[in-house]
Order: C-alpha cells, then sequence, then structure tokens
C-alpha cells in the first residue's frame, strides 16, 4: 500500500478508535416543580477516550409543561462570568424582564429566555420557578459529578458554576465581543466617537471599531473587578493602525474620556457604575 494511503487509512482508523471510545454522559444536576411546568437542569458531558477531559460540555434548562400533548423545550444556558455584572445587568431595558437569582460567587452563568420562542406569561413562570429554587440548583452544580477528577478548581468551574440571573432576551455569545450579533455583553455607545465600548463576560472594557469588527481597537481599555464594584482603567493604546486619526482626534488630551462620554442605552456611563481607578496593567 503507498504511504499516502497508509497515512490516510492510520489517520482514519485512529479518529474512528477516539470517536469509539468517547463517551456522553447526561448529568441531572436539578429539578425544580412549579405549578405546572417542570424544569430539570442537564450537563451534556462528552468524554475524550485518551486523556479522559472533555471535549464538549453543554448546559440546558429543560422545561417540560405538564400538558402531556405539549412538547418540551430546552434553554442553553451562558458559559460563565467570571466577574459580576449586576450592575450592568440592573440598566437592562424593563422589556428584557431581568432578574437576580443568586448573587455572584466567584464564576456564574445568565440564563436568556428567547421571546421569540417563549411566551411573556411562559417566561414568568420561568423565571419565578428558578427563582424559588436556586439555591437547591446551585448546590446540584457544586456537587461533584463524574468524571471527578475534572471538577475541582477554577479551571473547571464551568462545570461547578451555578446560576446568577435570567432576561427575556434572545442570546449569541459566539465570536468577538465587539460584534453586534454577539447579545451577551453590554455595549456602550460613544458621543461623537468612530467606535464604541464592549464590555466581556471576563470583565474586559474593550474599544471596538466599527470597521475592525475583528480585532480589538487599542487593546482592553478597563476591567471590572471580580465583585462588580470597582473598575481599572487605562487610556487607549493608539499605536494599532485601527486606532490613528479619528480616535486620537476625538480623545485629544482627555485619554479618559470614554469612561463619562461612552454610555449604556441606560444612559449610565462607566463612572456612574463603578469606582473607577487608573492602572497600566488592568490586573
Amino acid at each position: 500500500m503507498p504511504n499516502g494511503q497508509w497515512r490516510t487509512v492510520s489517520a482514519w482508523l485512529l479518529l474512528s478508535l477516539t470517536a469509539g471510545c468517547a463517551r456522553s454522559y447526561d448529568h441531572s444536576i436539578a429539578v425544580a416543580d412549579c405549578d405546572g411546568t417542570k424544569i430539570e437542569v442537564i450537563e451534556r458531558y462528552r468524554q475524550a477516550a485518551v486523556s479522559g477531559h472533555s471535549l464538549f460540555s453543554r448546559y440546558v434548562l429543560v422545561v417540560s409543561p405538564r400538558r402531556w400533548w405539549r412538547k418540551h423545550k430546552e434553554i442553553d444556558i451562558t458559559p460563565v462570568d467570571t466577574v459580576d455584572l449586576a450592575a450592568m445587568e440592573r440598566t437592562l431595558p424593563p422589556a428584557e424582564r431581568w432578574r437576580q437569582l443568586a448573587p455572584h460567587e466567584k464564576a456564574s452563568r445568565r440564563v436568556f429566555v428567547s421571546p421569540e420562542e417563549f411566551s411573556a406569561g411562559e417566561y414568568a413562570s420561568i423565571s419565578s420557578c428558578l427563582e424559588r429554587h436556586v439555591e437547591e440548583i446551585n448546590r446540584g452544580f457544586a456537587t461533584p459529578r463524574p468524571p471527578v477528577e475534572y471538577f475541582e478548581g477554577d479551571v473547571f468551574r464551568v462545570r461547578w458554576a451555578g446560576l446568577r440571573s435570567i432576561a427575556y432576551k434572545p442570546v449569541v455569545w459566539t465570536g468577538n465581543a465587539c460584534h453586534e450579533t454577539n447579545t451577551s455583553g453590554f455595549r456602550f455607545a460613544c458621543a461623537d466617537a468612530p467606535g464604541f465600548l464592549s464590555v466581556d463576560a471576563h470583565g474586559y472594557v474593550l474599544f471596538c471599531m466599527p470597521s475592525y469588527r475583528d480585532l480589538v481597537c487599542g487593546g482592553a481599555v478597563g476591567r471590572i473587578s471580580t465583585d462588580g464594584r470597582h473598575a481599572v482603567v487605562r487610556s487607549p493604546d493608539l499605536r494599532p493602525r485601527c486606532a490613528q486619526g479619528a480616535l486620537t482626534e476625538w480623545l485629544d488630551e482627555d485619554r479618559m474620556r470614554f469612561t463619562e462620554d461612552c454610555r449604556l442605552p441606560s444612559g449610565h456611563a462607566l463612572t456612574d457604575l463603578f469606582e473607577l481607578r487608573e492602572s497600566e496593567n488592568l490586573e
């Protein structure tokens, strides 16, 4: 057999063996039963054959109405936020019906219920049920599940972080936080500026230029503390090509202008939400 064919067959056999030995688990984390609606929190964990580490994990809420003729629906739970973003969540428009489910503790998740899939009445029922049962749900998240060796420590917080809040809005958390399609972050429009600020799930404040959506212009200009009470900020890096010209002109001599002039739709600026201090390293 020619060497090229042998390599192809070998690679195919290896992939087949790995796929064949990989195992998938559905771990039931908790079940909440509320007035005609059952909500089960499930971890869908795929274990690799060789390392044992997770290849892929998803976390979903399975909402099952008591009426047998109605199908259950699933809600994807967001990846963990590593900082408490409740200060900004409280500024969400009334139509998004934000509720805090539990205080932030090291890392936590937000639940977004899509208006395209659930009625306002269904959302009210789901959010009320989660609010009543969040303590037991979060205890379920924190209880070790097989494989337990891939559970403890911050590196595996994706498995043990519980729920923090819920909102009635669609969610897309893939892609750069500067992308307008990413709805899990928070976007600050800046008066007369050539770009805008975006805050991602890790608490980084990014300066985004419309013509450079795949890049962050000027790097991160701030970082929110884990407890969500203050933020360190620094002036944008004006060395990148995308930062030349309009951004430099907009900042003029006030390199921290973005902390006041960039505002959420609610009208809040960074200075309204956090205690600010200037820093060079954002640590």
